[in-house]
């Protein structure tokens, strides 16, 4: 009998094993790899920017593209953002290029702290100014901004500052934190997106007020 209770539990722990390693093969299949994706030393399946996308033991990542360790630009580093602009340096000062108009800068308006909002839990699109906010163009700003303003970002300091280089358009308005702190704070196409903004320690930028090239 005992013998009889012995094999029986060894076959339904085989059974486990198999169903176990089975799991893992048919979630690893969900993932095949693609150019540029290539195995790590620890055998996870990454991508070409080092994004784990199928750890070693078969389990495929849901959403590795927004995990907040792995943003596409290596370790600590936020979304790949494209830059919004184009600079050329014509040996009196440099001209950016930014959504069809050419600007240099005009004076500092200092270094500021940013951070990031977007439509749902963080804020809405509707801003200030009655425009609909874009990523990538719209932030809000102290009121000593005059509204329409374009300024210019040049990452200071903190864990990824430069990551939000650019040029943008003053459209919107902040509360009180925003206004005493002088905070920059961005438009950013998702709330995971703005979040990570600050969401490994302040960034810091130096901002300047453009001008246009006539």
């Amino acid at each position: 009998m005992i013998k009889s209770y012995t094999k029986t539990i060894l076959w339904i722990l085989a059974a486990a094993v198999c169903i176990l390693m089975l799991t893992f093969q048919s979630q690893a299949e969900e993932f095949r790899m693609g150019p540029g994706d290539h195995y790590d030393s620890s055998g996870n399946i990454v991508a070409l920017n080092g994004t784990v996308l199928v750890k070693a033991d078969g389990t495929v990542l849901e959403n590795p593209c927004e995990s907040s360790n792995n943003h596409g630009i290596g370790s600590n580093q936020g979304t790949v953002r494209v830059p919004n602009f184009t600079a050329e340096d014509t040996g009196e000062g440099t001209i950016y290029t930014f959504e069809g108009k050419k600007y240099r800068k005009a004076e500092s308006y200092g270094q500021h702290k940013l951070t990031g909002y977007a439509e749902g839990e963080s804020g809405t699109a509707k801003t200030f100014s009655g425009k609909i906010a874009r990523a990538g163009h719209t932030v809000s700003a102290p009121s000593d901004l005059p509204i329409g303003t374009v300024i210019i970002l040049e990452g200071a300091s903190g864990p990824y500052p430069s990551q939000y280089d650019g040029l943008y358009v003053v459209e919107d308005r902040g509360g009180e934190k925003l206004e005493n702190m002088g905070l920059i704070d961005i438009f950013c196409n998702s709330v995971a997106e703005a979040e990570h903004v600050t969401a490994a320690g302040w960034n810091y930028a130096n901002v300047w007020i453009a001008k246009a090239v006539e």
